[in-house]
């Protein structure tokens, strides 16, 4: 076999383990939400690799745009920034959806010195881009609108 035809092999097989590993590591799935005023289109992070992930890296999101943590059952789960080229809005939603905690504006350069957490129990964090919460009149007590099949939440 030639050497050009080994090279091609190896770089073909990188390519698709690249792709494989970007898939797996970055949800692919999305979700509607009404929250405040605003209408969301978040992506899902149901499982651990997703919510390991998060928005890390992520340098820029759209208008209306985030990230939906979804976990099967509530607890004080929490937030970094990790990784993080951005500020951003974190709000909790308890089992009823309801926010229970916002933080506006968390510090990207605060990396895993920081972790947000709510005081009492949540199964639900909305991340949004900054300035968002006070753009839509997010307030504590608020209740987010989304169907999610909570079938397969890690």
């Amino acid at each position: 076999m030639s050497k050009l035809i080994k090279i091609i092999i190896v770089v073909g097989l990188a390519v698709a383990a690249g792709f494989l590993l970007y898939n797996y590591y970055q949800p692919s799935e999305t979700i509607s939400v009404r929250l405040g005023g605003g209408r969301f289109q978040l992506k899902i992070a149901d499982s651990s690799a997703e919510r390991i992930q998060g928005l890390s890296g992520v340098s820029t999101l759209p208008p209306n745009g985030g990230m939906l943590f979804a976990y099967r059952y509530g607890g004080q789960h929490g937030i970094w920034m990790k990784d993080m080229k951005i500020p951003l809005d974190i709000v909790w939603l308890d089992n009823d959806r309801k926010v229970i905690k916002i933080v506006e504006k968390a510090d990207p350069d605060l990396g895993m010195e920081m972790v947000y957490r709510p005081e009492t129990d949540a199964r639900y964090i909305i991340e949004l881009s900054a300035g968002a919460v006070a753009e839509h009149a997010i307030k504590l007590d608020s209740v987010a609108r989304f169907r999610m099949n909570m079938e397969n939440v890690e």
